[in-house]
């Protein structure tokens, strides 16, 4: 992800967008700050930081080659140390003349700076280069030599001389002065490496930048060369932007061939980076020959005999590269003559080739402007005739077993049909065209009279002499025989032979085609037959009405004089004519036994029958004097015949198996029809069966399509929520269930589309907010594999879900009094044990007198008195104790997380209720034995409920001693 961000980042276009920034901006301080010392410190500076991006741009390029190539990456990586040793050679200066404020020349800086002029020349040879042959790596090397020693001349007697006379005051300003010049040098090595040298990459831009920068730190060298002799350099000038450009030049180099790495060099791509760069070595040359002339009126460091060996020598290596050229420009003189000679023999084949060709496009067309196979055969004959000049010719098809199906033949430039059972049969198996058939092989005869092969045959009266004979083969089939003759000896030559043998490929792709377009048309004819029946009968729903239709189609698009269809009746014991059309058609209705005619034999046997002469048929049923032959085929669906298409004609011997081909097509597409229509009824009785169950059910019916859109609902699910017709469609299923539920119908919606039914119970609303319990019972539905929505049918268990309610609560309450009965009592006396809810009281309560109410005034009194008992019970209590009654008149009370002090409270609660009740009813007074208990966690809840039965106990024994 990194490495796309940098190269997003980091693309050509912005690299040089921001060089130019970098550039204006260097320009415009140096401009703009006036204080000497100030621009010094900005430039010393800036220096450092424009080599560093030099440095990240290189280090990236050589990140990004070394997928492409290990040289690649180190020739890179190469020139990365080498703007590495400049940037710190910045540094250094900039510390030395910044912060220790001292002349940094000569200093550590320097050395930084002349190790940058190997590593730039190593890394530029290191770069991926083409192969050269001697003879060019000789040329190249000369160019280089002349550039070099031309440059070495003006450099010595310009730079190197003036500063080596220069009163340097220490040894080390001397060395260094003239190290810069003479590794100027150095780099301008490597600049006419980069324009001499081709390298195996198409993409010059890099190359071209690497020049730029190499080009720009000459000149500036030499600018500052030059200010040193005339000590007018000032640092922080407009000179220190030239080493600023260099590392521009270098850092755009770097962003280029990060960019793309490597873009092979084609055949065709330029050797060297400009061919401008050929010129080079003679403008070097001339400017090394000016500087002798020059050096006539004006002194220089080196002495005329010096410089005139100097220049001497750049003429001896201009010579010698000149000797080279010449004789490269001989061998590419005799390698173009070659080449030309080559050319011309190539063109007069080309020419030949052309002619060829032509006479094969001509060929071509006459074997495709006629599509059948008759016009196909003709036009060959005929243009292969005139191609060669032939009098006469004959072509002969085969078919797979070597015996002749077409035979055409030529005679005074017409073409007509010859006796194919004579001619044809006695040449393919004594004449040329035989031998040729099994030989598989061209024979050209330059004199008929000469060979054995040629059958002289006594009827044909032209004089032949010479004759051509070529095979037509498609694949491994020999498809025809095609054989040219004429009256002179040697009129065929061997180009004759070549363009037949040529041609008789596109010959026999011809007749395969001619063969296959007769065989299409005929094909079209039964489509186009089959579509317009299909069309015809597919509009109508109604068998009966199908069987016409389609019996009177037939018979109007094909001709046959009479078509019928024939249909078993229910029991299958007889055959009925349904419909009849055509000149021939019997009458509708006639019926036969199942198996009696050809019908019946094609009902019996399940066989298309087609029979030549119904006249020899001992099965026909004659139903019209002039019916001379028959064809009939099964009408099938699966595996059953469900009726006979039957076709008759005054012709004997009429159809053939193309016609029982077309037969059994349109006997498919009427069965199809048919079955149809049959659905179609079967399909609206059994819509409206469906649709009277539907309405008549007491379950409701529900459909909801893929998003849960209600599409239908039977009038049981409009009653049962409310809604008048209609107006539950286009709802989603959520507004009809109870919002608790619908987390509960999502789970099972989720299932759907995997094809999961389901049941399940929830609760819906009626169109009021009434809650309905029902059970809902749903399948999903799928059409072409995709889920297509869900039929849900649902009961309403409101009166079950009642009837489960009251029983659940007669098996927890007291029938009598509404309190909790016995068994739940124990149940909640065994939870509180188990929980965490101690301390636990009990209170016990025995209603008194019952026995006598019961025994004076009668069970219902008692009763009665029992129901005011659990009321004023049930009113002493908090919501959290329970009350039950646990015998005829004994209660019980379970009060949780109670100690004694609340069950204290709570009994004189009580005590209190059943003073206030009695005031009130007078007539039902009540009194009660009381005892209450309360145990901790460490004892049984049966002890607590044992020890609170005693005390009500002894509080009844007390009262009954009163």
């Amino acid at each position: 992800m990194t490495g796309t961000f940098i190269r997003k980042a980091l693309d050509f276009r912005h690299a040089v967008i921001l060089a130019a920034a970098i550039l204006t901006g260097h320009l415009a301080l140096v401009a703009i700050v006036e204080d000497a010392s100030l621009r010094v410190i900005i430039v010393d500076l800036l220096l450092p930081v424009e080599g560093a991006l030099a440095v990240a741009a290189l280090a990236y390029a050589a990140h990004r080659s070394a997928s492409h190539s290990r040289r690649l990456r180190d020739a890179w990586g190469i020139l990365v140390l080498a703007y590495v040793a400049w940037t710190l050679g910045d540094v250094v200066w900039a510390i030395i003349e910044i912060v220790l404020r001292q002349d940094p020349f000569p200093s550590v800086a320097d050395g930084l700076y002349l190790s940058f002029y190997p590593l730039f020349l190593i890394g530029v040879l290191r770069l991926p280069a083409t192969r050269l042959t001697r003879r060019e790596g000789l040329a190249m090397l000369l160019d280089i030599s002349i550039v070099l020693l031309s440059a070495a001349l003006v450099s010595w007697n310009f730079l190197i001389g003036p500063l080596a006379m220069t009163r340097a005051t220490d040894l080390w300003t001397l060395v260094f002065s003239l190290a810069y010049p003479l590794f100027d040098l150095v780099l301008l090595g490597a600049l006419l490496v980069l324009l001499f040298r081709p390298f195996e990459t198409q993409r010059r831009m890099p190359l071209f930048l690497l020049a730029g920068a190499a080009t720009t730190l000459i000149v500036t060298d030499t600018i500052f060369g030059y200010q040193s002799i005339a000590e007018t350099y000032v640092s922080g000038s407009w000179v220190d932007a030239g080493w600023m450009i260099g590392f521009l030049f270098a850092a755009l180099a770097g962003v280029a061939q990060a960019e793309e790495p490597i873009a092979p060099a084609s055949a065709d791509a330029l050797p060297r980076l400009n061919t401008w760069s050929l010129y080079l070595p003679y403008g070097w040359l001339t400017l090394a020959y000016g500087l002798l002339g020059w050096s006539h009126d004006h002194a220089l460091p080196m002495g005329f005999f010096a410089l005139a060996l100097g220049v001497g020598a750049v003429i001896a290596l201009a010579l010698v590269r000149q000797t080279l050229a010449l004789r490269e420009n001989a061998r590419l003189h005799e390698q173009v003559r070659g080449e030309l000679l080559e050319r011309a023999r190539a063109e007069a084949s080309l020419r030949a080739q052309k002619e060829l060709f032509e006479n094969l496009v001509t060929l071509a067309r006459a074997t495709v402007e006629q599509p059948t196979l008759e016009a196909t055969l003709q036009n060959a004959l005929q243009t292969a005739a005139a191609l060669t000049g032939a009098e006469y010719g004959d072509l002969i098809l085969l078919d797979p077993a070597g015996a002749p199906t077409h035979s055409l033949v030529l005679r005074a430039d017409k073409t007509s049909q010859f006796d194919q059972g004579v001619i044809a049969a006695r040449v393919l198996d004594k004449g040329l065209a035989g031998w040729v058939a099994r030989q598989r092989q061209a024979a050209l005869l330059a004199d008929t009279e000469r060979d054995e092969r040629w059958l002289r045959m006594p009827e044909v009266m032209q004089p032949i002499r010479s004759a051509l004979c070529v095979p037509i083969v498609s694949g491994a089939t020999l498809v025809g025989v095609l054989t040219l003759v004429h009256s002179q000896p040697g009129h065929f030559d061997a180009e004759h032979l070549r363009l037949m043998q040529t041609a008789a490929d596109q010959m026999a792709l011809a007749m395969r085609n001619a063969q296959n377009f007769d065989a299409q048309q005929r094909a079209a004819t039964r489509q186009a037959t089959l579509y317009r029946v299909l069309s015809a009968v597919s509009q109508q729903l109604d068998p009966v009405k199908v069987t016409q239709s389609a019996v009177e189609t037939i018979a109007a698009l094909t001709g046959w004089a009479h078509v019928n269809i024939a249909l078993p009746d229910a029991e299958r014991a007889h055959w009925i004519i349904q419909g009849a059309g055509g000149a021939l058609a019997p009458l509708e209705g006639m019926t036969r036994p199942i198996g009696a005619g050809i019908i019946g034999r094609v009902f019996r046997t399940g066989v298309t029958q087609c029979v030549a002469d119904v006249l020899t048929d001992p099965d026909y049923i004659a139903a019209h004097p002039a019916i001379r032959s028959e064809l009939a085929t099964p009408l099938r669906r699966g595996g059953s015949i469900i009726g006979v298409l039957n076709i008759e004609s005054d012709r004997p011997g009429a159809f053939g198996a193309e016609e029982a081909q077309l037969a059994e097509s349109l006997a498919d597409a009427v069965a199809l029809a048919l079955d149809n229509a049959r659905l179609y009824e079967e399909t609206e009785r059994l819509g409206a069966f469906n649709e009277n169950i539907v309405q008549s059910m007491e379950e409701g019916i529900l459909i909801e399509d893929a998003t849960g859109t209600i599409t239908f609902v039977n009038p049981r699910t409009e009653a049962l929520l409310g809604y008048a017709p209609g107006e539950l469609i286009g709802r989603h299923w959520s507004t009809i269930v109870a919002p608790e539920m619908i987390a509960r119908v999502e789970e099972e919606v989720g299932q759907r589309p995997q094809g999961v039914a389901s049941r399940y119970e929830t609760v819906l609303l009626t169109k009021r907010g009434a809650r309905v319990p029902v059970i809902v019972g749903a399948r999903p539905a799928f059409r072409s594999g995709r889920f297509n929505g869900v039929l849900s049918v649902f009961t309403d268990i409101t009166e079950r879900k009642q009837a489960e309610e009251r029983l659940v609560y007669l098996s927890t309450h007291d029938v009598l009094t509404g309190l909790y009965n016995r068994a739940y009592f124990e149940e909640e006396l065994a939870r509180l044990e188990r929980g965490r809810q101690f301390p636990v009281s009990i209170l016990m309560a025995d209603a008194d007198r019952m026995k006598e109410v019961n025994d004076t005034l009668g069970h219902a009194a008692g009763d009665e008195l029992l129901r005011h008992a659990a009321r004023v019970l049930q009113s002493a209590f908090r919501g959290e104790d329970l009350v039950a009654r646990i015998g005829g008149d004994e209660f019980a009370v379970l009060l949780p997380n109670a100690n004694a002090l609340v069950a204290a409270d709570a009994l004189a609660r009580l005590r209190e209720r059943v003073e206030a009740h009695n005031r009130e009813n007078p007539s039902h007074a009540l009194s009660f034995s009381l005892g209450v208990a309360t145990g901790e966690r460490d004892i049984p809840l049966a002890e607590v409920l044992k020890e609170a039965d005693r005390r009500m106990y002894r509080d009844k024994f007390a009262k009954s001693a009163r």
